[in-house]
């Protein structure tokens, strides 16, 4: 069956992956503690999920979200 956003994977384990272009909308994962702003840039976390930063950004968040309680998806508009 297919895996969920936020299923854990184990390494080498086959995955579903996208390549998406300007414009496209994405799920996106950002870890807790976040806290992202309406159009804010978005980037690498370096471990599958983004943050907020302005250095290589990959896209801009769609809405505000607060990851109080363990890991949010956040809805990002790739650049």
């Amino acid at each position: 069956a297919p895996g969920a956003i936020d299923d854990a994977y184990a390494i080498g384990e086959t995955v579903k992956v996208g390549a998406f272009h300007k414009g496209h909308r994405v799920n996106a994962i950002v870890p807790s503690g976040a806290v992202i702003a309406k159009g804010a840039a978005l980037a690498s976390n370096g471990d599958g999920r983004l943050k907020a930063s302005a250095t290589n950004p990959v896209g801009y968040a769609v809405r505000a979200v607060t990851a109080s309680a363990g890991d949010a998806r956040v809805c990002c508009e790739v650049i």
